[in-house]
């Protein structure tokens, strides 16, 4: 984020303390358009025309003009003004834009590698799951999310003991989505395993997620809500008396979205 730079304690040094009111605000006010705008400290009369309750060209600018330069935190120069040591406490235009740039490469290095890190990462899940289930011979469906794509690489894991539920996973951003960009985690996927989920069952479950779970939130959320579709697949169909009416009918299993988003 772009800011002025000003040192602890500058409002008692002599040369501050001496100024009116309405030449201090020129001051400070003309540093953030400088730095704002990348003039490197140097000001125009055009300059003092857009900060903001400087006054007109006249003798009352001109006053507090000879006043900054006479405390020596404007130098004179020809027709302009140059704020006096500005690059030894602001950055220079020149930084501004090397820094700026820097982060443009370092996003297209992102966006070039988000495709090639979602299928190697997506890929990895997928197969570690296959490889460790016997229950189908038929290869899963794909279920990972369409968006997101940079997600893998961010997204953090944490740790599980065999049979134990799958934690939520830590992201740093707490970007909120729908749920039709989650796609499942490894240890949603080891974890349904262990339960004797076959891979149809655990993909009818994310399915079934993804048709009723509707709103944006963040993909730790999504991980809690997910797994609980996946609980419910594994305990498969129930029978018993519904409270609601005394209907007295049978309880099929099917989720009810309303309860997974308390």
């Amino acid at each position: 984020m772009s800011h002025c730079r000003f040192a602890l304690g500058f409002t008692r040094h002599r040369k501050v303390l001496s100024l009116s009111d309405a030449a201090f605000r020129l001051w400070v006010s003309a540093m953030d358009h400088s730095r704002d705008q990348g003039t490197n400290g140097e000001l125009h009369a055009i300059d003092l025309d857009a900060i903001p309750r400087c006054p007109p060209a006249g003798p009352k600018r001109q006053k507090l003009i000879d006043e900054l330069v006479r405390e020596r935190l404007w130098d004179q120069v020809g027709a302009a003004w140059q704020i006096h040591d500005y690059l030894d406490w602001q950055d220079s235009r020149e930084h501004i834009r090397t820094k700026r740039e820097q982060a443009r490469e370092r996003m297209r290095r992102v966006r070039a590698n988000k495709d090639e890190n979602f299928a190697g990462t997506a890929g990895e899940v997928r197969d570690a799951s296959s490889s460790s289930s016997s229950s189908s011979s038929d290869p899963p469906v794909s279920v990972g999310g369409a968006g997101g794509r940079d997600w893998p690489a961010r997204l953090v894991e944490r740790g599980r003991k065999l049979g134990d539920f799958p934690l939520p996973r830590h992201d740093p951003l707490q970007e909120s989505i729908p749920i039709s960009r989650w796609f499942p985690s490894k240890q949603h996927l080891d974890w349904a395993r262990e339960t004797g989920l076959s891979d149809e069952r655990v993909d009818a479950a994310i399915v079934a997620a993804r048709n009723k779970l509707k709103g944006a939130y963040t993909i730790e959320f999504w991980d809690d809500k997910v797994r609980r579709f996946l609980e419910s697949e594994g305990q498969g169909p129930k029978l018993g008396p519904r409270r609601a009416g005394g209907t007295g009918q049978p309880n099929t299993g099917a989720v009810d979205p309303k309860e997974f988003m308390g």
